[in-house]
This record gives structure tokens, sequence and C-alpha cells, in this order.
């Protein structure tokens, strides 16, 4: 994903991927998505520490 990102080439950042539920996302969807989506399950995750 990191390789998907790089600033310095802004064609990949509009590459698009396909989510299931949410359906294509450009790679700096998927960055934004997956930030939230950490956040989002941090709690679960914690709890079952």
């Amino acid at each position: 994903m990191l390789k998907k990102v790089n600033p310095d080439n802004i064609w990949m950042l509009a590459a698009a991927f396909e989510y299931p539920n949410l359906g294509m996302l450009t790679a700096a969807e998927w960055t934004l998505f997956m930030c939230w989506y950490s956040e989002h399950h941090l709690p679960q995750i914690e709890a079952c520490i």
C-alpha cells in the first residue's frame, strides 16, 4: 500500500482498487479509509488484549 501512496507519483494515487461494500476507491481514498477503519476498530482490539 505504501508504494501506491507515494506522493512523488501522483498517478499511483489515482489508481483504483475495489472494496466490496464501497466500490472503487483510489489509493488516496483507501489510505483515508484504512486510517478511519483502524481507529474505528481500535476499541474492539484493545478490549481483547
